[in-house]
This record gives structure tokens, sequence and C-alpha cells, in this order.
């Protein structure tokens, strides 16, 4: 009953999705490819580097190509993958919009708003940690030679010095794949 247990993961990690799809990117690995073994790292990192060049949140897009992913694996059959992907996708979901739900109907009560901001700024260092340890999870596995430590290093830079958009980064990467790997 894999399927199940793919929507059971999914739920738990909707349960604590704070932070948005790559602060969540340690706790999928964690899940899925430590103690579920149902991916390899290699896998894992592709599917997560698809999910961030898909349209959409990282959360869902991880839960849609993990479920697909896993259940092709388990079974070979694609509607079947389509099912696990579905569910996963449900499974992720399904927590933070209750919750939001329920934030959004007591929001307005004074104390409610200033607990959730307290709840929040509490979770912002580990937010920061998370996303933290997704960027060398993902670099180590990503940046295996000199060349890419450099157009590692010149992406940084042009990202932190705010005068590059991100999408530009992204097409520069893609061309220099094309032309140099």
């Amino acid at each position: 009953m894999r399927i199940i247990n793919l929507w059971w993961q999914f739920f738990l990690i909707g349960l604590v999705a704070f932070g948005g799809g790559t602060a969540i990117i340690p706790l999928l690995q964690r899940v899925f490819v430590d103690d579920q073994g149902w991916l390899t790292l290699p896998m894992f990192v592709d599917i997560i580097g698809l999910s961030q060049v898909t349209p959409g949140p990282i959360a869902i897009n991880a839960a849609t190509f993990i479920g697909y992913q896993t259940i092709f694996l388990d079974s070979a059959s694609i509607p079947l993958a389509v099912v696990g992907s579905t569910v996963a996708t449900l499974g992720v979901i399904m927590m933070p919009s209750l919750l939001m739900g329920l934030v959004l109907r007591f929001e307005q009560r004074g104390n409610v708003k200033q607990r959730m901001n307290k709840i929040l700024w509490w979770l912002r260092p580990a937010l920061v940690g998370l996303i933290s340890v997704s960027a060398v999870t993902i670099g180590e596995l990503s940046i295996e030679t000199g060349l890419q430590v450099v157009l590692f290093v010149i992406a940084f830079g042009l990202l932190l010095s705010k005068k590059v958009h991100p999408i530009a980064i992204i097409v520069l990467g893609a061309i220099s794949g094309i032309l140099l790997f």
C-alpha cells in the first residue's frame, strides 16, 4: 500500500511545511531518500530541479513529481503513477489549506494575530537553516568540476549584487550547460 503511505508522508510534510518549498527540501530528502528509500539522491536532486523550473509552488511540484516517480518505479504503470502524483499533491496541500482557513477565520482577533506574528518571527531562523541545508545538499551533488565551481561563484555573486535577474541566471546556466558540457 505504497500509495497510502505516500499520501501519509506528504500529509505529515504538509503539516509542518512552513517557509515554502525550498525550506522543506531537507525534509523531503530525509523521508523519500533516507527513510523510505524510494528515491536515490541523484533522482531526488533531479526532481527538485524540475520542481524549481516548472511553474507553480516548489512543494506542490515536488509532491507531484515524487508521487509519480515513486509509484512508477514500484509499478511501472503510468495510470498508477498519475494516481500517485495526485495522492501526493493532495497530501501535501491538505493541512496547509485547512490551517490557512482556520487562521483566516480567527486572524482578525488581536491575540491570534500577535501569536501568529511571534510564531513566524521565531520560525525564520529555522527556515534559514533548512534552506541552507537544501543549498548544501543540492550543491554537493550538482557541483562536481572546477568549471562548475566557477559558474556557481559567478551566479552567486550576480544574484547577491541584485543587478542581474534570477531568470537571466537560469538562462545563462542552461546556455553554459549546452556549450560547455
